[in-house]
């Protein structure tokens, strides 16, 4: 493949010279742009659906209520079917006035007779681009953009490769298998490029789970090593579990050419290279900003404008609806930020802290604390302010009086709210006189322990939180979250959403009780607990968690080879999986993993002890047949996803209604248990704190069945 540079003349010129030239542009470059410091750049992918054509009216009318919504710095578009398409659309963004766009040069399709093609657009004051190139596939070419910004403060260019694919569509075992390939050429490319790279890649990728083998590749085969922003793996497609994340179909009946059915699949996504989740370098993930632009997560196989979608004004909901059976997906990189190592800003488990927020018609405004404690707190220790409009001075204050029980919440109301919020009120106070763009803090002594918003800052019209926001919503603490969050950046996901004036929840609040006191990372405590868990797919590896942990290093060998492999670095720090496609019928592995408590310097713990696992001489059957030892009766179950996160599948051989089986913990207490009445079952999961399970028959037949692996 032969490396594109960018249709700028100015540009053009250092493939011509010396590698100098290059060194001498980028400096003008800094010269002619303000100077920066910190900066974010909003990313966003959108397939447009066959664009300009696709039969719906006024595209370029939509695409501009869309872009103007969102307004993206750097704009990655599949199914561009022609230059001119590739010029209405850079007209459109040039018309938002959001600052000046450019676009790189429009390549047709090289990998097949197909027309659609991808596309980028870019902030010109803020991002220039430095290079393109396509890497062919079966069906549509992957493209590559090599976008760059010098930072006039310091001279340092922040560099950042974007990859944009449009990869196979349908299930099947064949569709599946040519994502597949197209997946294993991006990975030889980008064994082409220097190692340390910043990683973007994105696009309609028509995955139906995680558990595919291409999106297995992009997770687990060098030399880039992606993750998801989101942390969401699983059975995606017509899921209710993953609702909230779905981009695919915007409609409920087929239009344009477009797809039917209604919220149903996640084929859109964004990957990132680990050094930017990681933020050891000089690009980072900003938590929380990866979002299904139009999904309110109530819209499971609906049209997204169906009744009430409140993730964002009507007028964008139509125009997603009409423009695309794909909603776009965005998140937000934070350039010229300093590499971090994580910091826990949250109170202690349990500490008092707001567990709603209401944000009513009128004065119906009212605040909820809950303690997550095992003992009563007295409620003289603690205190809230208000901050409005920005100011860095609490403009009301409530000293807390009385004592609260664990377990139970307190409830500080607007004096002029409704009669049913007002016999809930525990107290009346003028900290609820906000409007969605002040700051609310919870204070221990002089010590804030939790807060809404940002002290000192106006955010205009309010605080975005999820699929809503702190002004015109009710606001509930999510129940994983047992103690409050200093750092808003953090606390703006630990929120779940509803309506305006939905007042259901207030009064009682349920969160997830509090851990054991974690073992702490150090270089004298090597991880304990491996197990390894094998799946049709491939095998599930998982270990202990050491609280502080950076990131982990899984080695791995055939039994008796005379050297390690370094197979897996991964986050989060307490799980890994190895596909099949790289195990050997019949083979035993031999396995140990390493953590990093700090990366810079570095500081990381010894080796544990070996652990092994055998993958079998016969792919494990996809129906679950029963194994040789199995007692008789007793139907092996599979279980996928594996490692799961909010629900998991038992598939059993057999339906045997006489069955029980339960799933416990690593102490033996039961977590889940049911009969064995359906040849498929879902299991829900998603209260369950991240751990080894075991999968176990009861009854007669005592018998370990399998071993599920659940990550948060």
């Amino acid at each position: 493949m032969t490396r594109r540079a960018p249709h700028l003349p100015y540009l053009v010129l250092m493939f011509s010279f010396h590698r100098s030239i290059l060194v001498l542009l980028i400096l003008f470059v800094a010269a002619t742009r303000p100077v920066q410091a910190q900066d974010t750049l909003k990313v966003m992918y959108y397939n447009l659906l066959n664009f300009p054509d696709g039969g719906a009216v006024n595209r370029q009318d939509t695409m501009e209520r869309i872009f103007d919504y969102v307004r993206p710095d750097v704009l990655f578009v599949c199914e561009l079917n022609s230059v001119s398409g590739a010029n209405e659309l850079l007209a459109t963004l040039n018309g938002l006035g959001a600052g000046p766009y450019q676009r790189a040069n429009y390549v047709a399709n090289q990998s097949s007779e197909n027309n659609l093609q991808n596309m980028c657009f870019y902030r010109s004051d803020k991002l220039s681009l430095l290079g393109q190139d396509e890497i062919l596939t079966g069906l549509r070419d992957i493209n590559e953009y090599e976008l760059f910004q010098v930072d006039g403060l310091t001279g340092d260019t922040v560099f950042i490769d974007f990859y944009v694919a449009h990869l196979k569509a349908a299930a099947g075992g064949t569709n599946e298998a040519e994502r597949e390939a197209a997946i294993l050429n991006l990975k030889a490319h980008l064994n082409t490029r220097p190692p340390g790279r910043n990683v973007v890649f994105g696009g309609d990728l028509n995955f139906y789970d995680s558990f595919e083998n291409g999106y297995q590749a992009l997770l687990n085969n060098p030399p880039v090593l992606f993750e998801d922003p989101i942390n969401r793996p699983g059975s995606w497609s017509n899921n209710i579990a993953f609702d909230d994340i779905h981009t695919q179909s915007t409609r409920s009946t087929s239009f344009g050419g477009g797809a039917s059915g209604g919220l149903d699949d996640r084929f859109d996504i964004i990957l990132l290279s680990e050094n930017i989740l990681d933020a050891t370098g000089n690009v980072r993930y900003n938590s929380g900003s990866y979002k299904a632009i139009g999904n309110d997560g109530a819209h499971f196989n609906q049209s997204v404008n169906n009744g009430v979608n409140n993730s964002a004004p009507p007028a964008v909901i139509s125009a997603l609806y009409q423009s695309s059976d794909h909603l776009p997906v965005v998140l937000e990189l934070i350039l010229n930020s300093e590499p971090t190592v994580p910091v826990d800003t949250g109170g202690g488990c349990g500490e008092l802290f707001f567990s709603e927020y209401i944000e009513g018609s009128s004065n119906n405004k009212a605040l909820e604390l809950y303690n997550a404690g095992s003992e009563t707190l007295d409620l003289s220790a603690y205190s809230i302010a208000l901050y409005n409009n920005g100011s860095t001075t609490a403009n009301s204050t409530l000293a807390l009086v009385g004592l609260l029980a664990a377990g139970q919440t307190y409830q500080v109301v607007n004096s002029s709210a409704n009669a049913a919020l007002l016999a809930l009120a525990d107290a009346t106070s003028g900290v609820t006189f906000y409007n969605g763009d002040d700051a609310l803090a919870l204070f221990r002594g002089s010590e804030v322990i939790d807060q809404i918003g940002i002290i000192g800052v106006d955010p205009g019209t309010n605080w975005v939180v999820g699929t809503g926001a702190t002004s015109e919503y009710t606001l509930v603490r999510k129940p994983e979250v047992t103690a409050g969050q200093t750092d808003w950046a953090l606390g703006a996901g630990e929120w779940l959403v509803f309506p305006q004036d939905d007042f259901s929840k207030f009064g009682s609040h349920s969160a997830d009780p509090c851990e054991e006191p974690p073992v702490l990372c150090s270089p004298t405590s090597a991880p304990t607990g491996l197990a390894s868990s094998v799946a049709p797919g491939g095998v599930s590896l998982s270990w202990d968690d050491l609280d502080g942990t950076v990131k982990c290093e899984v080695n791995g060998r055939p039994a008796g080879a005379p050297s390690f492999a370094k197979i897996r670095v991964n986050v989060p720090p307490y799980a890994a999986f190895v596909p099949a496609a790289q195990l050997n019928p019949g083979t035993t592995y031999e396995w140990k993993v390493r953590c990093a408590c700090t990366l810079s310097p570095l500081v990381a713990t010894p080796f544990s002890t070996l652990e092994n696992f055998v993958w079998p001489t016969a792919r494990i059957a996809e129906d679950a047949a029963l194994t040789p030892n199995a007692p008789i009766g007793i139907p092996v179950a599979e279980m996928f996803p594996n490692p799961a996160a909010d629900v998991v599948h038992l598939r059993w051989s057999g339906v045997e209604p006489s069955l029980a089986w339960t799933l416990v913990d690593v102490q033996g207490k039961t977590v889940a248990s049911g009969l064995a009445d359906q040849a498929l079952q879902q299991v829900s999961i998603a209260h369950l704190p991240a751990g080894i399970y075991k999968l176990r028959s009861t009854g007669n037949f005592i018998k370990t069945l399998g071993t599920l692996v659940v990550l948060r």
